[in-house]
């Protein structure tokens, strides 16, 4: 038998669960940032991309880290032009994205330039406490 104050904890409980249910959740935004310089990484991010959308449990956006090579040298290397239709990597979208995931090479043991200034970049957002 319930007593009184048992009955009123059973009913604000229900009514809370009520309240959950008719709040709409937004899916987290998943931002899959690579840097390739000659599309390898570009593949895989893809393919993150693909099983990340495949959960439809996030929404999911494929951005690339900002070159910081001339084309001169790029020319000279025989890298491939990097797809228009991936925006760069902004400090805008580190700041309001939910989740991240990063591909990129290693250049002797370390993650490259493109990737280092991007990082580098970020103080603005660790002085303010985003």
């Amino acid at each position: 038998m319930l007593h009184s104050k048992n009955k009123e904890t059973l009913t604000n409980t229900k009514k809370k669960k009520n309240i959950k249910t008719k709040t709409k959740m937004t899916k987290p935004t998943v931002f899959v940032v690579y840097y390739s310089t000659y599309g390898h990484l570009r593949t895989v991010a893809d393919k993150v991309v693909e099983g990340l959308k495949s959960t439809n449990l996030v929404n999911v956006e494929l951005r690339q880290f900002p070159e910081t090579l001339p084309q001169e040298v790029l020319d000279k290397m025989h890298a491939p032009p990097k797809d228009a239709s991936v925006p760069e990597f902004t400090l805008d979208e580190l700041e309001a994205g939910d989740a991240f995931m990063f591909g990129f090479p290693t250049r002797f043991g370390t993650a490259p330039t493109q990737v280092k200034s991007f990082i580098d970049s970020t103080g603005g957002l660790w002085a303010k406490k985003a």
